[in-house]
């Protein structure tokens, strides 16, 4: 077998999991967080060395400009669990997620941010969490240690979560959380929407939990939230309703408008029609018949976008790919002993 760091995409996506024997996959999201890496290095190598799992641990440059990506490549040398995936350029949180899902290698991938606000010694409790028979397991920062204006702003996007997918979690956007591998093999991630990981899942019908993690203020850099975020969280809840609601079947949404509507303008056609079979004019009706004939064409186009859309999504398969890599420093070995993942009931 090559070595992992001499590995292609493709060549790793071929293999098996009993091919590399690892149990826990660790993916960060990296961008601009230099000062706060070391810290981060250290207390995560201290948690996975006390763990009974054969681990790995893979960072996802997104971009950064400070010298993360630098930095994390000196531990690559070193330390052969560790492993860095350089994008070429700042691609979003959801893009180095979904690139560090495609080259993890565990039965379990763990998730949490770079900036030190999810403490690494939370991870044995999302792991003891998922052992319960969960797939997914996200964390709750209860006593959350953030501005008041951020944690005013994520209180409305989680009240609207609820309301909007179902799925009753107190911290949907939270960004620590333990998978089984069969949920982030189910996912589908571009723009924004790893804020609704969690409405994903359950849309795939798998078993999403929450469990309450120890939350830290932000020490070193400044957070990258703000109104911008909020809007675009709000506009991604559209995409996500759409997604629960119509994405396997696209036609139905367009033609609950576009039937009624087509059915209403051929109404009043007829109408006219028969009004002029009897009078011989069309007096007092022009602008009525002139409605009928857009809502009866307007009717009939969104019908025939639902059908279009229809194609789009079977056609769409697995193709997209939201980001571009630069570099791949892959894991070449693993940290601990086997894991017992006991299997979803």
């Amino acid at each position: 077998m090559k070595p992992a760091a001499q590995l292609t995409a493709d060549d790793r996506e071929r293999s098996t999991l009993e091919d590399w024997g690892v149990d826990l996959s660790v993916v960060i999201p990296v961008r601009d967080e230099a000062e706060s890496l070391p810290q981060l290095y250290e207390e995560l190598s201290a948690v996975l060395a006390s763990l009974p799992h054969r681990s790995e641990v893979l960072f996802v440059d997104d971009g950064s400009r400070d010298g993360s990506g630098e930095l994390i490549a000196r531990w690559v040398r070193r330390d052969p669990a560790i492993g860095l995936i350089s994008l070429r350029g700042p691609f979003g949180k959801a893009a180095a997620l979904a690139a560090g899902f495609r080259h993890a290698r565990g039965q379990v991938i763990v998730t949490l941010d770079s900036d030190l606000q999810d403490d690494p010694h939370e991870i044995p409790r999302l792991l003891a969490h998922l052992e319960e028979g969960y797939d997914l397991v996200s964390g709750w920062k209860q006593d959350r240690q953030d501005p008041r204006g951020k944690i005013f702003f994520s209180r409305i996007y989680n009240f609207l979560a609820r309301k909007m997918t179902r799925v009753n979690l107190h911290d949907a956007n939270c960004g620590f959380k333990a998978y089984r591998r069969e949920v982030v093999e189910e996912l589908d991630l571009y723009g924004h929407l790893h804020r609704w990981i969690p409405a994903l899942a359950r849309w795939k019908h798998f078993r999403v939990g929450e469990v309450v993690v120890h939350h830290r203020a932000r020490r070193h850099g400044s957070s990258k939230y703000g109104w911008g975020r909020l809007f675009r969280g709000l506009f991604d809840s559209l995409t996500v309703t759409f997604f629960l609601r119509c994405f396997h079947s696209p036609s139905h949404l367009f033609s609950a408008v576009g039937l009624p509507l087509a059915a209403a303008g051929a109404g009043i056609e007829v109408a006219g029609i028969t009004h002029l079979a009897r009078t011989g004019s069309l007096a007092g009706w022009g602008g009525t018949t002139a409605a009928g004939a857009i809502f009866l064409v307007g009717g009939m186009v969104l019908v025939g976008m639902g059908l279009l859309a229809e194609l789009y999504v079977h056609a769409l398969g697995d193709r997209r790919r939201a980001y571009s890599i630069r570099e791949r420093l892959l894991p070449e070995g693993i940290t601990g002993s086997p894991m017992n993942v006991r299997k979803r009931l």
